[in-house]
């Protein structure tokens, strides 16, 4: 029997007839990836898909991708974050790059504006030199002037002085006469000048109890001291000398005791150009120098401190001590005393060896000046009744050489509180008019000479008609103003 090959052959089995299956097809393995096709009869007797292999598939899809999700969202947080950063780090690029371009520009403007220098005609610029630099400073600070005060404030100041000098009036009445068994003296010029800065300005350093007090006393020690020295050597009849010497010293002595008071100075030098004083001896120290200062600062608490607008002192200096604090529940009167704790000022801090030696040069050199000139011109010109040293011109010395440009140092100050009307001068002293007007203008122009050094900015300039000799200071300017 013939047969075709390609015919697949049937086999009979108990007169049934059995086809032949066909060669089975391999299902493709989803883990290798396979794409072979399955045959219609395994489609076709394969198992139904159960209901829940979808779920429980993506259920293991979630175990496999879900510990790696946290990672996932930090990385994507880090990116973000790296991101916004690289974004900042581009702005300030840029705003750098901006303002460069904007420099860049600017000097390129300003190289056009200039014009182009000719190198045979070119001037080099050259530092000012140190003479120039010093006359300068007889120019000034440009410091505003002090401004006037209301008159209910002048009302103030002089009832305060008023009541201060009347009660070292009484005193002196009173222990100087030659019925008191005590022979002491209350009442001296310097007490002037004092009352000036206590009542008048009371919230200027020069006059806070420290300075006043341990100022004061500081100048009957150096004048003291000085007289005594001098009449030791058998010098006393050399008072230029004398006066010089106290009165420097006592400047020094102030700056490092951090107690500059400018009547301190008077009182050095009233001793020595005043020979009553000379009596009294070593109770010239206590008493007009320290008790005199005493009273008037205690006068100074209560009259200064009735006006609202003050408050005195400003700092004691001695120690730490709290500044009162006005409540609205406390009384009048205890805001009234409560004023006497101070301010809670604190006082300017000693000089360095320098500055306090431009000072001892200026004040020797001025006061010096002056007696040399009251000593050999005064005598020679007995119609004109010269007086060129006198107690006040000491304070003006520790004012004008000490202190670094206050506002009581100005020149227009200087030459008004020293000359008024026509015979008599402002700090209590009667004088001729040459002695008392060209006396603080010599003071004045001997201060521009020393104060202006060049170690130290101080400043002044005199009027065209006199010339100066006081400008060596370097850091502090003299005068501040003019006016």
């Amino acid at each position: 029997m013939g047969c075709n090959s390609s015919t697949p052959a049937t086999a009979v089995q108990g007169g049934t007839a059995i086809q032949p299956t066909a060669p089975a097809q391999t299902l493709p393995d989803p883990e290798k990836g396979g794409n072979e096709k399955t045959s219609a009869d395994d489609r076709r007797f394969s198992d139904p898909p159960s209901p829940r292999e979808p779920l429980l598939k993506s259920m293991a899809k979630e175990e496999e991708t879900g510990p790696a999700a946290p990672a996932v969202e930090a990385k994507s947080a880090g990116n973000i974050e790296l991101a916004e950063k690289a974004k900042d780090k581009d702005v300030e690029l840029a705003v750098e790059d901006e303002l460069a371009e904007k420099a860049k520009d600017k000097d390129v403007k300003q190289a056009v504006k200039e014009p182009l220098l000719d190198a045979r005609t070119a001037v080099v610029p050259t530092q000012s030199s140190p003479v120039k630099e010093y006359f300068s400073k007889f120019a000034g600070a440009g410091a505003d002037a002090m401004p006037q005060p209301p008159l209910t404030q002048t009302a103030f100041s002089w009832f305060g002085s008023f009541t201060g000098i009347a009660i070292l009036g009484l005193l002196h009445g009173y222990f100087a006469s030659p019925q008191s068994p005590v022979h002491l003296v209350f009442l001296i010029p310097p007490f002037g000048a004092m009352a000036v800065l206590v009542f008048s300005a009371c919230k200027a350093p020069l006059a806070q109890p420290r300075n006043v007090l341990l100022g004061n006393t500081i100048g009957g020690i150096c004048g003291w001291l000085v007289f005594k020295v001098m009449c030791l050597a058998g010098l006393e009849s050399l008072i230029w000398l004398s006066a010089a010497l106290a009165v420097s010293l006592t400047i020094v002595v102030q700056e490092h005791a951090k107690a500059v008071h400018p009547p301190g100075g008077a009182t050095a030098l009233a001793f020595i150009i005043v020979a009553p004083l000379h009596a009294l001896d070593f109770v010239y120290i206590f008493c007009p120098a320290l008790l005199g200062a005493i009273i008037l600062v205690v006068v100074g608490l209560f009259t200064n401190n009735l006006s609202a607008a003050r408050t005195y002192p400003q700092g004691w200096g001695f120690g730490t001590m709290t500044a009162y604090k006005e409540s609205p529940e406390d009384s009048a009167l205890k805001a009234f005393f409560g004023k006497f704790a101070g301010a809670g000022v604190e006082g300017q801090p000693a000089p360095d060896m320098s500055y306090s030696g431009f000072s001892f040069m200026g004040s020797f050199l001025g006061i010096a000046a002056l007696g040399l000139c009251d000593t050999y011109m005064s005598p020679a010109m007995p119609q004109l009744h010269l007086k060129f040293l006198i107690a006040s011109f000491g304070a003006m010395a520790v004012l004008i050489r000490s202190t670094k440009g206050p506002p009581f140092a100005a020149k227009k100050r200087a030459f008004g509180q020293h000359y008024w009307r026509r015979r008599w001068c402002l700090r209590g002293e009667a004088v001729g008019d040459h002695g008392s007007r060209w006396n603080a203008v010599a003071q004045c122009g001997l201060g521009c000479v020393s104060d202006n050094r060049l170690a130290r900015a101080d400043v002044f300039r005199p009027p065209a008609r006199w010339c100066n000799c006081t400008c060596l200071r370097g850091t502090a300017i003299y005068p501040t103003t003019w006016l």
